[in-house]
């Protein structure tokens, strides 16, 4: 399956992002490293309107967990729910 490309924006924008040095993932709450697989992870998922807002780390795995669970959720018609977890 091959992946969606965000743009020539993004991959700047995350370019500009300074590495983690022991931050805490946003999902996960454990420590980040330049050294594991990151993603430049956006606060408002882009299904819900993504604000322009600066991106930041996160693990890989966490993140695209985070957005399938919401992309199963907008399928099965639980998009209120999912809205109020990011207002």
């Amino acid at each position: 399956m091959s992946r969606r490309r965000l743009g020539w924006a993004h991959s700047r924008a995350g370019a500009a992002l300074p590495p983690p040095q022991g931050e805490r993932c946003p999902y996960c709450r454990r420590p980040m490293w330049r050294s594991q697989r990151l993603d430049a992870d956006h606060p408002v998922p882009r299904a819900l309107g993504d604000a322009p807002v600066p991106l930041r780390w996160s693990h890989s795995t966490c993140n695209r967990r985070a957005g399938a669970e919401l992309g199963n959720a907008l399928r099965g018609g639980y998009r209120e729910r999912w809205v109020d977890r990011w207002a």
